[in-house]
């Protein structure tokens, strides 16, 4: 073979070569284009040969104001959020036993006020019986030098053998 047969053969395959590297680059700027393109809506222009409906606004309010209106109102029951109702236990039935164990907080300082105290019901057992332990402890409100600030104590709740439960 000579040389310039060679040489045909190279030429032929390079600009083969290159005709296919145009092509894939078109392809990829087309998908390029398809993935990370914008995106607009398409306007369609109206159509020339529809008619339109040549409503006037005052005869369509008119048309309104004929209608007989009747005057609705509602009353609306308001639940409770799902977290309170999530989180309160279901009430104790009032027909069982109960007792009251009243705790006091350790060290009352002299002039401490009552305000109010804290309830907790616990189910206990006994063989045969099951009854209510109700612990009331007491809330205190401390005196303070100044005004603005106050502390409140209350009385430890004693340790359940399951924590937030109503079994003692």
């Amino acid at each position: 073979m000579s040389i310039s047969a060679k040489n045909n053969d190279y030429k032929q395959l390079y600009e083969s070569a290159i005709d296919k590297v145009e092509q894939l680059q078109h392809e990829l700027n087309q998908l390029k284009k398809m993935i990370f393109g914008v995106r607009q809506e398409r306007f369609i222009p109206t159509d020339k040969n529809q008619l339109a409906l040549d409503i006037p606004t005052e005869q369509s309010a008119a048309v309104c104001n004929g209608l007989d209106a009747k005057k609705v109102t509602y009353v609306k029951v308001v639940k409770q959020d799902a977290t309170q109702a999530r989180d309160s236990r279901h009430t104790i039935p009032p027909y069982l036993r109960r007792e009251d164990v009243i705790i006091e907080p350790n060290h009352i300082p002299e002039g401490s006020k009552h305000i109010g105290a804290a309830e907790t019901e616990v189910l206990e057992y006994k063989p045969a019986e099951i009854y209510v332990v109700r612990y009331i402890r007491n809330k205190y409100l401390l005196p303070s030098a100044d005004e603005t600030s106050s502390k409140i104590i209350i009385g430890t709740l004693p340790t359940l053998p399951v924590a937030k439960s109503m079994m003692g």
